[in-house]
């Protein structure tokens, strides 16, 4: 009993030093609808191709692959996941795609920093095996409406140039939401 009372005694006595003014608000993307809606940004379809819903986000992918999207396929999202505030997006984005290879048996590693309407942009291509397949991804980094953002473009390596330019393309077309 003795200790039960010192416990509740600690217990009401302790109280948090500083206030928590940040609330986080879940969002639950079920659908593409639901992905589309929550993007910051539009972007503009690229001609041949098409949405699809992949691992909750919004992705685009040729059209001709149908429903083998997964072949080919890029994604735009934002970084705020990864506590960017106040980080040069350089190390984000080096960090992040050295997260992202860490998981896979990489090899092939290409990385460049160019100048885009963004900004300084950084851009991490590596390749990797799947079952049998092998793969090629390109994850580039930049700065777009005071937000880090990253394209993701995932492909089998055999495809990889063909459909890239394209993926860059649809990278660039992207505009604040109205």
């Amino acid at each position: 009993m003795r200790y039960l009372l010192l416990l509740m005694i600690l217990l009401v006595s302790c109280k948090p030093t500083e206030s928590i003014t940040k609330t986080t608000k879940k969002v639950n993307i079920n659908t593409l609808q639901d992905a589309i809606a929550y993007r910051h940004f539009t972007a503009e379809m690229p001609k041949g191709w098409h949405f699809v819903f992949d691992h909750g986000f919004a992705a685009y992918s040729p059209s001709v692959l149908g429903n083998s999207y997964y072949k080919s396929i890029t994604k735009i999202f934002n970084l705020e996941y990864l506590n960017t505030k106040n980080k040069p997006l350089e190390k984000v984005a080096k960090k992040d795609f050295y997260n992202f290879a860490s998981y896979r048996d990489a090899y092939e590693f290409e990385n460049e920093v160019f100048q885009t309407k963004f900004g300084e942009t950084y851009s991490y291509t590596l390749s990797f095996k799947l079952g049998k397949t092998i793969y090629k991804v390109n994850r580039t980094y930049f700065t777009f409406n005071n937000r880090y953002y990253c394209m993701y473009y995932h492909s089998e390596k055999k495809i990889f140039d063909t459909y890239f330019d394209t993926a860059k393309a649809l990278m660039f077309s992207i505009q604040v939401k109205a």
